[in-house]
């Protein structure tokens, strides 16, 4: 390695054959004390140590929530409920176990963080299925609430238009708010207002209910919807 390397640049890249170091200004300051032979293993050592190579990022997992079965339980002691819902209090792990194998099926632990932890007697691989299927339904059934805007004077091919958004969006399952904003004299003019989306409402084909009446905040009307 040359002075050049060392009084160059901001970075100095120190070249093996396996991989390549890079150092920064606080690591280049401790090489002008070091010839270039047989220290310059200490001074990767103390550049590691003192935090001067920078460290790569790493991707951040979500954890998973993985149930033990069987012997992966190494708790001594669980709460135990039986395959149709009774509860048969606590009891040894590994007597558990054999009675859950008595039965044909598998000791599951459902409930980790109590104390005891609680477990069930259970088919394991239809309990992971249930599991799978329960998630599955839950991300069909997340309900959004969509926006629709009117006006005071929006015509009728605009009315038509944003029903057929609003029955679109009431037959996915999920919510409508109507909103509708008055501007400057037109903020004299609620009740106009009150008619346009009671009127809008009407047009909708789908039964629906008011999740939220109608409220006016300033110039602002607006009523949230949803299917009956």
């Amino acid at each position: 390695m040359g002075d050049k390397d060392i009084h160059g640049s901001t970075y100095t890249h120190l070249r093996f054959e396996w991989h390549t170091i890079l150092l920064s200004r606080a690591a280049k300051n401790a090489l002008r004390n070091f010839s270039e032979g047989g220290h310059i293993l200490y001074i990767v050592y103390l550049a590691i140590n003192q935090n001067f190579i920078p460290k790569r990022s790493r991707k951040k997992y979500k954890p998973t929530k993985k149930f033990r079965v069987n012997y992966q339980i190494r708790i001594p002691e669980v709460f135990v409920i039986s395959d149709n819902g009774e509860k048969l209090g606590v009891m040894d792990t590994k007597v558990a176990i054999a009675k859950a194998q008595e039965k044909g099926l598998d000791l599951v632990e459902v409930s980790p963080i109590a104390n005891p932890p609680v477990c069930k007697f259970t088919d394991f691989g239809q309990f992971q299925y249930s599991k799978s299927k329960k998630q599955k339904e839950q991300k069909k059934k997340k309900i959004e609430t969509k926006g629709i805007r009117l006006s005071l004077k929006i015509g009728k091919h605009d009315v038509d238009f944003r029903v057929k958004q609003a029955e679109k969006f009431l037959k996915q399952g999920d919510k409508v708010k109507i909103e509708l904003n008055l501007k400057g004299r037109e903020k004299a003019h609620k009740d106009l207002a009150r008619d346009v989306i009671t009127n809008f409402i009407k047009a909708i084909e789908n039964e629906t209910i008011a999740e939220q009446e109608l409220k006016a905040q300033g110039g602002r009307l607006s009523i949230i919807i949803k299917s009956k």
